[in-house]
């Protein structure tokens, strides 16, 4: 299995991913290919293919371009016919905008969850995704085994001061300054992203992170994107 190679996966039903790592596995991080949005979810975002996202002074203007009023700019990378699908299908990913940072579908298999190649991108198309995953900030997300189904949870975003990100069924159980709770939060090493709050746990997020997916209940965080110009 190589990067740049599509399978047919099993996530939640087959579905067609883009493998973003290769080699002997046994585990590949990948993106899903998703339906191009519909005239209806453009209303109110700005889109740009692939091609533009490579072309430095075209995204630029697109960027620049889209006002105060945009609710997000975002870059779909099309397949199709020569990447060997029966219909057609985007990454689509979202630029960071106003200290926000927009889900993906990115994520990682272990190889008996890719049951079927379907083919393999040319080196444009290769060069249009690696754009698009590094000015989404996708790359830098830590990802973990599919599992289950995913559960997405929302997006979130900080001035730079670190919170904690609490369930609505679990924000009775957190007690802040007392019961040691704070305590508890200080306490914490470097490496941990996590704390329970009654039988369940919250996400610790700081101004360089966000939380974008929970699997089985570990928090998935990606940090900031570089900047589209």
């Amino acid at each position: 299995m190589e990067r740049g190679e599509l399978w047919w996966a099993q996530i939640d039903g087959k579905r067609p991913v883009v493998l973003l790592s290769g080699g002997a596995g046994p585990e590949f991080r990948a993106v899903q290919i998703v339906a191009p949005a519909t005239p209806a979810e453009k209303q109110g975002f700005v889109l740009m293919s692939g091609e533009q996202a490579v072309d430095a002074d075209e995204r630029c203007r697109i960027v620049e371009s889209a006002g105060p009023d945009a609710r997000a700019i975002g870059i779909e990378v099309f397949f199709g016919a020569q990447e060997g699908l029966a219909e057609d299908g985007v990454v689509r990913a979202a630029l960071p905008i106003d200290g926000k940072i927009f889900c993906t579908w990115m994520l990682s298999l272990g190889g008996e969850y890719l049951i079927e190649r379907i083919g393999v991108l040319s080196p444009t198309k290769q060069r249009e995704l690696d754009v698009a995953m590094e000015l989404s900030g996708a790359e830098s997300v830590e990802v973990t085994s599919v599992r289950e189904s995913w559960v997405h949870v929302g997006r979130l975003w900080t001035n730079g001061e670190p919170f904690l990100a609490i369930d609505a069924t679990r924000r009775s159980e957190w007690r802040g300054y007392s019961n040691d709770d704070f305590e508890r939060v200080i306490g914490m090493a470097q490496q941990d992203t996590t704390i329970s709050v009654g039988t369940g746990s919250a996400a610790l997020v700081g101004g360089d992170g966000v939380v974008v997916h929970r699997v089985g209940g570990r928090w998935l965080f990606r940090a900031l994107a570089p900047d589209p110009c």
